[in-house]
């Protein structure tokens, strides 16, 4: 061992000892405050994340990662549930179910909201939101045609005149009723994907879409060589609804006074413009010839509540 005199640790070294001491009681003291803020502001945002219920809503039903049909739906669901007053966490459980999917889901408890058509038959076994989330462009439906028999369109004036082609629909939609309804030739299937098929491949001779979704869809299908007809529009009266499980009154009340409120404010219809405006503009409809359908599936509710927020049809 090696014996290091006393007078070699002088009053000098003491006091640099001393002062190192100090700095790092300070330094300690800091770094323990600023974790313990850290572990209160988690503690806080893990607490109020626990007190939010989770809503989930369904994905795209299609294979294309850039389909924005649903983009509008999600949004305004989300800044409905922030505008009622409650805690809700918006997510998607999942993407490709179909529309009778998603409330056999909504049955069972996995799903928590879905948009769609009011069906008289499917309705009372569901909660419906008694608010038009469209404001009745659902039934503005522009043709989508093969690009090389536009002209086969450019001349038909009336219904009967358009019986004679043949068009498609999902199975399950309620619009197929509609258009059988109005005895127009529809070749139903389950399909989604491969209504765009048989429009390519001529098994159908046109696909109605509405003005909010046929434009993001002649994108997503550039490689099958279709396009939109420039001549026609049909035109029935229906919306879509937001629908929840018929139990769950509270989530059904919560997105209403939600959505009275967005509206009250003026923020539904910013949103609403913001989505749909261009396609509004782009579609051209007071140079179209429309074709007025009936919609006997309407109900007297929905019919009043539609026409009390929906977008006329210009002059």
């Amino acid at each position: 061992m090696v014996y290091l005199p006393p007078y070699i640790f002088t009053r000098a070294h003491r006091a640099g000892l001393f002062t190192l001491i100090h700095w790092y009681c300070i330094w300690g003291i800091l770094l323990f405050g600023f974790h313990s803020s850290l572990v209160f502001a988690d503690s806080i945002e893990n607490s109020s994340n626990s007190k939010a219920r989770i809503v989930y809503y369904p994905g795209s039903d299609s294979n294309y990662n850039n389909d924005s049909r649903n983009h509008f739906y999600i949004e305004l669901l989300k800044k409905a549930l922030n505008a009622s007053g409650e805690q809700y966490q918006v997510k998607e459980l999942g993407r490709g179910f179909s529309a009778t999917r998603q409330f056999q889901l909504i049955q069972r408890g996995d799903l928590s909201v879905a948009w769609n058509f009011s069906d008289p038959e499917r309705d009372p076994s569901f909660r419906q939101i008694p608010f038009p989330i469209d404001r009745g462009l659902m039934g503005w439906r522009l043709l989508l045609v093969r690009d090389n028999q536009q002209a086969a369109f450019s001349e038909i004036t009336q219904i009967s005149e358009l019986a004679h082609l043949r068009c498609g629909q999902g199975q399950a939609w309620q619009d197929t009723k509609i258009l059988q309804h109005n005895e127009l030739s529809v070749s139903p299937t389950p399909s989604y994907e491969g209504l765009f098929k048989m429009l390519q491949t001529g098994h159908i001779d046109y696909l109605p879409r509405s003005i909010l979704e046929i434009y993001s869809e002649l994108n997503n299908h550039q490689h099958l060589n279709l396009a939109i007809d420039k001549h026609l529009m049909i035109y029935y009266p229906t919306a879509f609804y937001y629908f929840v499980n018929k139990e769950n009154a509270e989530l059904a009340n919560a997105i209403e006074r939600g959505l009275q409120t967005l509206y009250a404010r003026g923020e539904f219809d910013k949103l609403f413009w913001q989505y749909h405006g261009d396609s509004i503009t782009q579609a051209n409809i007071k140079n179209r010839k429309i074709l007025k359908l009936n919609n006997p599936f309407l109900s007297d509710e929905n019919r009043n509540n539609l026409y009390r927020y929906w977008l006329p049809l210009p002059p």
